[in-house]
């Protein structure tokens, strides 16, 4: 509530008043549409439709392209799912999924929360299933309840994409690229980014990898690396780097070698491909046992600018392993660099589950 004080002849006047609610639309780029009477009357995938007095009781209505739009700030956000949020970006969630399911609960609160507390709920089962599978389930069942909801929910792109992966991971890998199928075919009924497409190609790929199928994972990924360019040199990056994993979980570490080398050769203005060429070198001798070639390339990553959030963690912790396994005789104070890496890692990634692997290494210690 908002207090106006009036000093009138006779003394001092209290007025209370409401403060006006509104909510907020962010667009990308970091514009606000930010007036004291907007409201956001709809989501769906394709327009957010909101309102705004005129004057009494006039209202006009605003439609503004979901693609353009970074995020919407509802004023009427209970705390419950505030603290859902939280607890999500943390990785708590199981306490997560509590406070969602609260604020779905919560009759004060209008129409949004019906989509994005379900969706949410569903991306904390799939984070739960890293785990335990059981809960991958959970997650199919709380993205196809989303879908069948709301079929054109903003969320729709990233349910169809949580969805396959939810399948993915419980191993029924027909389900999930039946998923992925829809999900392109989705996009280029609708004419919607080419590279959202592009991402179902990836998860499509991911599949033959998941089947230890790496023959023909790499074979799909190469043919995503090379048709991907034109529309998003990032899917076809992650393609490119993919492909040498997929030749080190085949055990073939010469191929894996020559593929990152020549990334680091070809891709020379694109910083987090190389980068990411030599988090994958590293881990390509780490395997190998190798671990002064690792520990030199692994450093040569933390010296670069770029790299990606997933990377990072991973090259951390495992620098902190070669340390550990070349100890004071190869290198110098190993033992204090070793716990510096991992606490490192803790600080500059600590939602990352590399964190939380360094945390119980630090703490056993």
């Amino acid at each position: 509530m908002q207090i106006l004080r009036f000093m009138g002849l006779f003394g001092i006047a209290f007025f209370v008043l409401p403060l006006l609610a509104k909510d907020i639309i962010i667009l990308k780029g970091g514009k606000r549409i930010d007036n004291p009477t907007l409201e956001v009357t709809s989501e769906t995938i394709k327009l957010i439709t909101y309102t705004l007095k005129a004057g009494g009781d006039i209202k006009t209505e605003t439609k503004e392209k979901t693609s353009q739009v970074e995020r919407v700030d509802y004023f009427d956000a209970p705390g419950a799912y505030k603290k859902g949020i939280s607890f999500q970006s943390q990785k708590k969630y199981e306490v997560a999924i509590e406070q969602y399911t609260e604020a779905l609960q919560d009759k004060k609160v209008r129409g949004w929360i019906k989509q994005y507390a379900p969706f949410y709920i569903a991306q904390c089962y799939l984070g739960l299933g890293e785990t335990n599978k059981s809960n991958f389930k959970e997650a199919a069942k709380s993205f196809e309840g989303l879908l069948q909801e709301f079929p054109d929910t903003r969320f729709l792109v990233d349910a169809y994409i949580g969805l396959g992966d939810a399948y993915a991971g419980s191993g029924n890998y027909a389900k999930a690229e039946e998923i992925y199928n829809k999900l392109i075919a989705l996009v280029r009924t609708e004419n919607f980014d080419k590279e959202l497409e592009l991402q179902g190609q990836l998860k499509k790929c991911k599949i033959f990898e998941l089947q230890d199928d790496y023959a023909k994972a790499i074979q799909e990924y190469t043919s995503l690396s090379s048709s991907a360019g034109k529309d998003s040199k990032k899917i076809a990056n992650l393609a490119k780097l993919q492909i040498g994993k997929c030749y080190i979980k085949k055990k073939d570490f010469s191929s894996a070698r020559s593929h990152f080398d020549s990334l680091k050769s070809s891709s020379k203005d694109e910083p987090e491909v190389v980068s990411g060429a030599w988090a994958g070198l590293g881990y390509c001798h780490y395997q190998q046992e190798k671990y002064e070639e690792a520990y030199d390339a692994f450093l040569t990553f933390v010296a670069q600018a770029f790299y990606s959030a997933d990377d990072g963690p991973f090259v951390y912790f495992h620098l902190a392993e070669c340390l550990q396994k070349l100890g004071e005789q190869k290198i110098p104070n190993a033992a204090k660099a070793r716990k510096w890496y991992l606490k490192r890692l803790i600080e500059k990634f600590p939602s990352s589950s590399w964190a939380e692997k360094a945390k119980e290494v630090v703490g056993s210690e």
